[in-house]
This record gives structure tokens, C-alpha cells and sequence, in this order.
């Protein structure tokens, strides 16, 4: 998603290059989706997981070898708010079916956290990036699992649709 997001921004400000009214225009739309974009992914990357800085790299390792023997189609996912500022997740570590979407996972954050109808929620990787709704987590697992055998995610809310809070 955000590189989709990155390349509507190049080929906007290609765009905007040919006319100079419409050039301060898109450069201002531009400047807006940039800082929202940015906004929403700022840190996630340098922001150390809870789950890694309490649990010893070599129990994690063995905690995902011991649950893929068990459960080979099964994948173990770490979900944690992108900040202190977003509602609290009764539980963070999933055992989910390979075949589960992204999309199915928002369903079941969604609901375990509590979430009002008017708050969008955001899911992004370890590496800050907002993957697909229809993309399967075995492929998000075997681009971008942790070393530790496990997928972490982050999630982040934002009031929309129409709510007038900030």
C-alpha cells in the first residue's frame, strides 16, 4: 500500500510539472498525503516490540519451532499498537491459519480491541508497510517474517467516516 501510495506521489508531481496553476495545487495535495502517510508509519519501524524486548530471542525460536511442528499450517503472529496512544489488545501473540487474510485479521483485531465504527484501523509489518486486505499471511510470513520465526505486527487507529472527534 505504501508503495502504491509512493508511486501515485511521483506520478502526481510528474503530472503536476505541466501546467503551473495545477502545480501548486497538486504540490499541496501532494505535501498533505506525504505527511499523513508519514505520520502513520513514523517510528513504527525504530520502535522495539514489547513481546521482543521480554521474551529472550532463543525462547521465541524455540516457542514458533515447538508451534510449527505442532501446527505446520498454522501461523504465529504478534500484534501490538503502533503507539501509547491507541486502545490496548486483550491478547498480542495469534496462532491464525496460513490462509487467513489480512483483511480476516483486522475483522478479529477489530473486535478484540473494541473498536468504535468510526475509527478506521491500520495494520502495518515489522518494516512499516500497509499490506494488501486480500493478501494471505503466508505470503506477508515468507516475505517478511522475523528472525525469531514470527510476524509482528503493528496497528494504529484513526477517527473517519465522518466522526467529528481528533
Amino acid at each position: 500500500m505504501l508503495a502504491r501510495v509512493t508511486s501515485a506521489l511521483a506520478s502526481a508531481a510528474a503530472s503536476a510539472a505541466t501546467s503551473a496553476a495545477t502545480s501548486a495545487v497538486a504540490s499541496a495535495a501532494l505535501e498533505v498525503v506525504a505527511s499523513r502517510v508519514g505520520s502513520m508509519t513514523h517510528g513504527i519501524t525504530k520502535k522495539a516490540s514489547a513481546y521482543r524486548s521480554e521474551i529472550p530471542f532463543e525462547v521465541r525460536v524455540a516457542d514458533a519451532r515447538r508451534l510449527r511442528e505442532q501446527y505446520p499450517d498454522r501461523i504465529a503472529i504478534i500484534v501490538e499498537p503502533a503507539d501509547a496512544n491507541q486502545p490496548t489488545i486483550d491478547k498480542r501473540k495469534f496462532l491464525v491459519p496460513d490462509d487467513l487474510s489480512v483483511g480476516q485479521l483486522l475483522y478479529v483485531i477489530r473486535k478484540r480491541i473494541k473498536l468504535a465504527p468510526e475509527q478506521a484501523l491500520f495494520l502495518m509489518t515489522s518494516q512499516g508497510s500497509i499490506p494488501p486486505n486480500g493478501s494471505s499471511l503466508r505470503q506477508l510470513y515468507d516475505q517478511s517474517h522475523d528472525d525469531d520465526m514470527h510476524m509482528y505486527f503493528t496497528y494504529a487507529t484513526e477517527h473517519a467516516f465522518g466522526s467529528s472527534q481528533e
